[in-house]
């Protein structure tokens, strides 16, 4: 099965400590989504959601990952009860549609003016930098303020 990563996910020996099959498959991109760091945690810190904003000239950079069906459960568990797991169709560098699933905050879930913690903030930064996503999306990322330690 093919999930779309666009967070901390995206740094493969994250994902990989949680779905030990997860392999990546390419750079893919959301139509109509942006990243925001609104979605509360656990924590009380900002997590990334896939925020739909319906505008075609959004797109929403990420990584395609490979994984096991059988390791669903375990990530289903690590995105937490705060995340809708839903079905998207993406687009690689080549303009080619992919079926995968991804995760979207839940509307109680969303918060304004949360900050990510320093090591959340580096898990998005780096697998941003892994995969070699668009470097207006790297700047984007690098803007995010992290959360006072």
């Amino acid at each position: 099965m093919l999930y779309f990563a666009f967070g901390s996910n995206m740094l493969t020996s994250r994902l990989q400590a949680r779905v030990p099959s997860a392999t990546p498959v390419t750079r893919a991109f959301l139509q109509g989504h942006q990243l925001a760091f609104h979605k509360r945690g656990a924590d009380g810190s900002a997590k990334c959601d896939a925020f739909w904003t319906g505008q075609p000239e959004h797109w929403l950079p990420g990584v395609v990952f490979r994984m096991d069906a059988a390791h669903l459960p375990a990530l289903d568990d690590a995105e937490g009860p705060r995340y809708d797991r839903i079905d998207v169709t993406v687009q690689n560098d080549d303009d080619t549609p992919m079926e995968a699933f991804t995760y979207r905050a839940k509307p109680d879930a969303v918060m304004d003016g949360l900050q990510p913690t320093a090591t959340y903030y580096r898990y998005v930064l780096n697998g941003a930098i892994e995969h070699g996503l668009p470097a207006w999306h790297i700047e984007a990322i690098r803007y995010v303020a992290e959360a006072p330690s």
